[in-house]
C-alpha cells in the first residue's frame, strides 16, 4: 500500500490505464451527496434493466434481489439526508442545526423529521411530500434501519423477510422508476429553492414565490386606499395564515424589490441612467454593429475604419452618458445576458462591480476600451431590454418600443421562469 499525506493507493484501489477507466471520487472531482444518490439509483436500475431483458429462468433473481433492494433503500436514505443538509441551507432553525444525520440510519425517523422541517420551511414541499409519502412507507415497513437487505439475520438471530417471501423485481423496477423521479425532483425542488432563498426576499413565513404570488393577486398601488384591497388583504391573511404585521413586512419587501414592485404598478427608477439615455446607446450601438470586419475583408484598412468607427460612436455615447452611467448599461447586460432563474436582487451587487471596473479603467485612461467593449456585443439591445423587463422598468421599455422597432420582435418575458420550482 502506498500512503503519503494526500494520496493512499493499493492494490485493489488504485488508478492505472486505460485511464478511461478511472474513477473520479475524493476531492477529485465535484462529488456530492446528490452524485452518491445517483449512483445507487443508477446501480438499481441496471441491475433490474438486466433482470427485465432476459428470460426470468436465467436471472439470478434470488440473489440479486439484495444489492438492488439495499441500492433502493440506500438512495432513499440519502436522498432524506441531503434534503434535510439543504434545508439547513435555507432558512436556519435550532431543530435543523441539533438534528444529528450521522445518528440514525432509520427511513421513519428521518422521513418525520425531513417532513414536519421541511414544510415548516417552505410549503412548496407539501406536494412532493404528499407523493413521496407511499414510497417511504412501503420502504419502512420491509427495511427501516437498513439491515433487512444487507444481512440474512437480525440481531437477535432472527431471519430477515419472513413474512414477505416473495418480491416481484419487475413490479419493484417500475415503481422504482417512479420513486427516482420523484427523488430527482427533491433534488431540484431543494437546488430551486436554496437558490432562491440566497436572495433574502422573504418573511417569517412567506417565501419570494409566495411574495410573487401576493403580488400578482393585490390591485395596482394607486387603489390601496379603496374596499377592493381591503377585501384582497383579508383573503391573502387568511390564503397564507398570516397576521398584520407579517402582510405588512410581506408588502414592504414587494415595494422595495423592483421585480415585484413592478407587478402592483410602481417602477422603481435606476439610479445613474434614464430611458432616454439608453435609447442614445442604443442609437449609436446600432449602426456600429453593422459593421462587420469580416465582410470588409479583414484587412489592415478594414482595421484601422472599425477603429474610427468604435472612436466616433463612443465619443457620441460620452456627450450624453455618464461614467456611472455606464457602468449600469454594463450591469444591466450582465444581468440580461444570465440564465433564468434571474433575480433583480443581483443587480446592485452586479453594478457595484461594474462601477469599480469603470472608475479604474477611467483612472488608468481607458474609458473607452472598457465601454468599447461592450459597444461591440452583438446582442447588446436585446439583452438590455430583457434586464429592464426583470428589473420592471415597464415605461423604459414601452418608450424604447415606440423608439426601435427591432425591440417588436423580442419575446415578452414570462416572469414566472423566476420560479423554476413548483414545475410548471
Amino acid at each position: 500500500m502506498q500512503q503519503d499525506s494526500e494520496r493512499v493507493y493499493n492494490n485493489t484501489f488504485r488508478g492505472q490505464h486505460p485511464t478511461d477507466y478511472n474513477a473520479c471520487v475524493g476531492n477529485n472531482g465535484f462529488q456530492d451527496t446528490e452524485d452518491y444518490i445517483q449512483g445507487y439509483i443508477d446501480a438499481a436500475k441496471k441491475l433490474l434493466d438486466e433482470i427485465a431483458n432476459k428470460p426470468a429462468h436465467d436471472s439470478n433473481r434470488d440473489t440479486i434481489i439484495y444489492p438492488i433492494a439495499f441500492c433502493i433503500r440506500h438512495s432513499l436514505e440519502l436522498c432524506l439526508k441531503g434534503a434535510i443538509e439543504s434545508l439547513r441551507n435555507i432558512r436556519d432553525s435550532h431543530e435543523l442545526r441539533s438534528f444529528k444525520l450521522s445518528s440514525t440510519h432509520d427511513i421513519g425517523e428521518l422521513w418525520a423529521f425531513y417532513k414536519e422541517q421541511s414544510e415548516i420551511t417552505d410549503r412548496r414541499y407539501i406536494a412532493i411530500n404528499k407523493n413521496l409519502s407511499e414510497y417511504v412507507s412501503d420502504i419502512f415497513e420491509i427495511d427501516p434501519n437498513g439491515q433487512t437487505f444487507r444481512y440474512p439475520v437480525d440481531l437477535n438471530n432472527q431471519k430477515h423477510l419472513v413474512k414477505t417471501p416473495v418480491i416481484n423485481l419487475l413490479l419493484l423496477r417500475e415503481r422504482f422508476i417512479e420513486l427516482s423521479d420523484l427523488i430527482s425532483e427533491l433534488g431540484f425542488a431543494n437546488r430551486s429553492l436554496q437558490n432562491e432563498y440566497s436572495k433574502k426576499t422573504y418573511t417569517k413565513s412567506l417565501s419570494r414565490y409566495d411574495l410573487y404570488c401576493i403580488a400578482l393577486s393585490l390591485p395596482n398601488y394607486h387603489l390601496w386606499r379603496t374596499e377592493i384591497f381591503k377585501e384582497i388583504k383579508s383573503e391573502i391573511k387568511t390564503s397564507y395564515s398570516i397576521g398584520s404585521k407579517e402582510f405588512s413586512a410581506a408588502i414592504d419587501l414587494i415595494k422595495e424589490n423592483h421585480e415585484l414592485s413592478s407587478l402592483i404598478g410602481i417602477e422603481k427608477k435606476l439610479t445613474y441612467i434614464e430611458k432616454e439615455d439608453i435609447s442614445h446607446y442604443f442609437k449609436q450601438w446600432l449602426p456600429y454593429s453593422q459593421f462587420n470586419l469580416m465582410d470588409n475583408g479583414f484587412s489592415v484598412d478594414a482595421m484601422i475604419k472599425h477603429n474610427e468607427i468604435e472612436l466616433e460612436y463612443i465619443e457620441k455615447c460620452l456627450e450624453k452618458i455618464s461614467i456611472n452611467g455606464f457602468a449600469e448599461l454594463h450591469s444591466l447586460y450582465e444581468l440580461g445576458n444570465d440564465h433564468f432563474p434571474i433575480y433583480s436582487e443581483d443587480f446592485e451587487s452586479i453594478l457595484q462591480s461594474s462601477l469599480q471596473d469603470i472608475q479604474l479603467a477611467e483612472r488608468e485612461e481607458r474609458v473607452h476600451s472598457e465601454i468599447g467593449e461592450y459597444l461591440s456585443k452583438t446582442t447588446l439591445m436585446t439583452t438590455i431590454y430583457r434586464a429592464l423587463q426583470i428589473l420592471g422598468q415597464l415605461e423604459t421599455c414601452q418608450y424604447l418600443e415606440a423608439e426601435f422597432r427591432e425591440l417588436s420582435d423580442v419575446e415578452p418575458l414570462v416572469l414566472s421562469n423566476n420560479y423554476p420550482y413548483p414545475l410548471g
